[in-house]
């Protein structure tokens, strides 16, 4: 008798997922010579996403995890609406809660459905908004407002990967601002308009950092909803922190530290939660951006913040501000680079990426704003960048949640590529699907 979660057991689980990997692939390896092999290579790109009709600036915030998907805003000098693009069909004015004011986009779920941020309500207020497509048309979508902590005002940030956690801030009952959690079910949806009828089951406050108890507001989430990252302040003074949530309540909030100055802030958080990311000040008030893993420390130069992190921490995107011009910036093991000279040839004339406000999870997707250069003018909108980057996961190549044998199917029609532009099928991303991605699959093979 062996106990179920004994290393014998964990021994004899693993030859077996490795057995039936092997059997698997010997049967695979005939279907695939018939088959043959795919040899088309993914490109970079640069897509510029335009405006909504009589806008003259438009900004996206977020992108769903294929990059089929981008959220954010557009607007003239006095007002903006929350947009939806598609690849397919371009920019989606997602409207506002009443059908006037004006409302923002700041974050999506990763299969690109669920989109949060911030619209004016009937008085004029700010509320946090949910957007869901319409059941019978997932191209009409749905303005939900997601209500206060009992003040007056709220606004989303950002949303986890299952679309069931969103997290921002909202006025309490005596006007002081509060990061918050909310949660939401769906309780059916109405058979002529797809409309879904939601109801919102939690709105938790999360409390500020003892010291730090003037104001408070959620930024990140992980993937699961269980870890939000954000700050808390006190007069001109703010901390980096990180809530954990457990059975929808504040289980601690952890103080992320600074750089040796008196403030920070945390923009987001990995999937996994190891990895916070931000902007904070050093001993001489510079504002440095930060990575906290276990402890702070300084990610970029002078001048520069994170914004956005992909799936492990591997890649972090956000901005340098050196003088009177933003530039987007990404930092990878390689350290800082300025995305303007990575991509310059992708660049139109005069143009500058200025800002970058998200990433896709798995660390290709780049979302933004490019505006003109100083000196020569240009063009001032959204932007997606897709850099047709690798990046190393566990074999789940698909990402259906299981390493199985559609996962080998993957590797296998492609076995033999090379390149720079190879999608998740180089597993290890050393540039070859060959038999060390066909390894990973096999000794994860059936874990979830």
């Amino acid at each position: 008798m062996f106990f179920p979660h004994s290393p014998d057991h964990q021994r004899r689980n693993g030859a077996m997922r490795l057995m039936r990997g092997a059997e698997i692939l010997s049967g695979l390896l005939g279907l695939s010579i018939v088959l043959g092999v795919g040899t088309c290579a993914q490109a970079q790109s640069l897509t510029l996403l335009g405006k909504l009709p009589g806008h003259s600036v438009s900004e996206a915030y977020d992108v769903s995890d294929d990059g089929r998907v981008v959220v954010g805003w557009s607007g003239t000098g006095t007002t903006a609406l929350a947009f939806r693009w598609t690849s397919s069909g371009g920019m989606q004015n997602l409207g506002t809660l009443t059908g006037f004011g004006w409302s923002k986009a700041y974050g999506v779920s990763a299969d690109g459905r669920v989109i949060v941020g911030v619209s004016t309500n009937a008085n004029g207020q700010r509320r946090a908004c949910l957007w869901l497509p319409s059941f019978n048309n997932p191209a009409i979508y749905f303005a939900y407002d997601l209500g206060t902590l009992g003040g007056a005002e709220s606004e989303a940030w950002a949303v986890s990967a299952d679309g069931s956690v969103i997290v921002g801030v909202s006025t309490n009952t005596s006007g002081r601002r509060r990061a918050c959690l909310w949660k939401y079910s769906i309780r059916g949806f109405n058979d002529e308009t797809g409309q879904p009828a939601v109801r919102v089951d939690l709105r938790l406050d999360l409390g500020t950092l003892a010291g730090y108890t003037d104001a408070s507001e959620a930024r990140g989430v992980s993937a699961d909803g269980g870890v939000v990252v954000g700050f808390s302040s006190l007069s001109t003074r703010s901390r980096a922190c990180r809530w954990i949530i457990r059975n929808n309540a504040v289980q601690r909030v952890d103080d992320l530290g600074t750089l040796g100055g008196d403030s920070s802030v945390a923009y987001d958080i990995s999937d996994d939660g190891g990895t916070v990311v931000g902007g904070a000040a050093d001993s001489s008030g510079w504002l440095h951006a930060f990575i906290h893993q276990g402890s702070m420390r300084v990610l970029g130069s002078s001048s520069t913040v994170a914004y956005a992190v992909a799936e492990y921490g591997e890649v972090i995107v956000g901005t340098a501000v050196p003088g009177r011009q933003s530039r987007a910036l990404r930092w990878t093991s390689g350290g800082q680079e300025d995305l303007n000279a990575t991509y310059a040839s992708l660049l139109p004339q005069g143009s500058l990426l200025r800002d970058a406000h998200g990433i896709s999870r798995n660390g290709r997707y780049i979302v933004g704003s490019i505006g003109p250069d100083s000196a020569t003018g240009g063009i001032d909108q959204a932007f997606l960048l897709d850099t047709a980057r690798c990046s190393t996961h566990r074999g789940d190549i698909n990402r259906d949640g299981c390493v199985d044998d559609n996962d080998l199917l993957i590797v296998l029609f492609n076995f033999g590529r090379s390149g720079t532009g190879l999608g998740r099928e180089d597993v290890n991303c050393d540039g070859n699907v060959d038999d060390a991605d066909l390894l990973i699959v096999l000794f994860n093979f059936g874990q979830y």
